[in-house]
């Protein structure tokens, strides 16, 4: 068991380093194949120790080990003989005979082109332009990453700005329909900016100087509509605003994050929402993940909040099948699943929900009957999830596995 979850482990720490491989772990050496050189790291008692150790110092010794394995797997790469293949020297005047006929002729047609060109006038349409193999390589590592961060954030680690490559920051905020949408309305501007699909986007609000001002490759702001829409209107009038890029990693990092919780504070009360949550997700999906802050028109509004965010959108919803669609429906109906979801938990009172939210440190402002929010401590990633299970089973509404 031990050689097992360290050998996982060790995989998913070198996927962040950028290194694809296998890792097969023995009582005393850690070896990696696959995807180029085979390389081995001697583990010492590391395996024995195993149950024993902190989660802290698993994580410390499983980076050792993975930076001993990288370094030896590019050292080992960069040393691989360049095979040289020689041609018989009777081939060599050949070649340059073929070399100058093909120059020739390739000429001559580049001349035919050019002057049916000219002389049709033919305006030509630009190729498409074909997907960077660099992008691609760059966007599948980012998954892999993203993956990885999320494994261990299950098994309750926190993670910091290095963890944030493949992620995406997201504000989803939901107001009554009667309302208008709040992606049209003018007070988003004041935190918030993206003039168009090709706009990078930004914060333009003052009172989150450190998200202020950030640029860099792929950073962007985007704002999209997020309705949930009712049986045949739209029941809330909804806006996601998606944080990309150099934006993510102030989320990973604790006095930062202060920051975002202060922007979408003040964002929610100007554009008077009623539901609002703020998490992390992976670039690539639609599961949420690393909840931090959720807001309500009640205490229990403030609950369904984190139970719809976070439980209605896993990979493994928290949330028992039948309230997420009706009987015979092929895929997750929002609208359906938001009602269900506020039946159960709308009229829960302040005091229960100090008790539910106790075993994940989670804290709640807000009177009965007034607007309120819910939130959770930096460290241990996973705790807004964790609460959204506990107060689901509580409520008899938790999918049973």
């Amino acid at each position: 068991m031990s050689a097992r979850d360290l050998a996982r482990r060790l995989e998913e720490t070198l996927a962040r380093f950028g290194v694809a491989g296998n890792v097969a772990v023995t009582a005393d050496m850690a070896t990696l194949h696959g995807h180029g050189p085979t390389v081995s790291a001697e583990l010492g008692a590391l395996v024995s120790e195993w149950p024993a150790l902190p989660e802290d110092a698993r994580a410390r010794r499983v980076g050792e080990v993975a930076r001993r394995l990288s370094t030896e797997r590019r050292a080992v790469a960069s040393l691989a003989p360049v095979r040289r293949a020689g041609a018989p020297s009777f081939l060599r005047p050949l070649a340059l005979v073929v070399a100058v006929v093909v120059a020739t002729l390739a000429g001559v047609r580049f001349y035919q082109l050019h002057v049916a060109t000219d002389a049709t006038a033919v305006v030509r349409t630009p190729a498409a332009t074909r997907d960077d193999p660099d992008q691609r390589e760059r966007r599948a590592r980012a998954a892999r990453v993203c993956q990885a961060t999320r494994s261990r954030i299950m098994r309750g680690a926190s993670v910091g700005p290095s963890d944030a490559e493949g992620w995406v920051v997201e504000l989803w905020a939901l107001r009554a329909a009667d309302r208008g949408s709040p992606t049209t309305d003018p007070a988003l501007a004041e935190f918030v900016a993206s003039d168009g699909p090709a706009s990078r986007g930004r914060v333009t609000w003052r009172g989150a100087p450190a998200l202020v001002g950030i640029e860099g490759p792929e950073t962007r702001v985007d704002i999209l509509d997020a309705d949930v829409k009712g049986a045949s209107r739209p029941a809330y009038r909804g806006v996601r605003v998606v944080f990309g890029g150099r934006f993510v990693a102030p989320y990973f990092d604790d006095v930062p994050r202060r920051d975002y919780v202060r922007l979408v504070r003040a964002l929610t009360d100007a554009l008077s929402i009623d539901y609002a949550a703020l998490y992390a997700r992976c670039a690539d999906g639609d599961a949420h993940h690393v909840g931090s802050w959720f807001r309500g028109p009640t205490p229990g509004g403030a609950v369904t909040a984190l139970l719809y965010f976070m439980g209605a959108f896993g990979e493994h919803p928290e949330l028992r099948t039948s309230l997420l669609a009706p009987a015979g429906a092929t895929e997750r109906d929002l609208g359906y699943a938001f009602e269900n979801v506020a039946n159960a938990s709308g009229s829960l009172k302040k005091a229960r929900i100090m008790t539910m939210l106790g075993p994940e440190l989670g804290m709640i402002a807000g009177l009965d009957g007034q607007v309120s929010t819910v939130a959770f401590p930096f460290r241990d990633a996973n705790r807004a999830s964790r609460a959204a299970h506990a107060i689901a089973r509580e409520l008899g509404i938790d999918e049973i596995r």
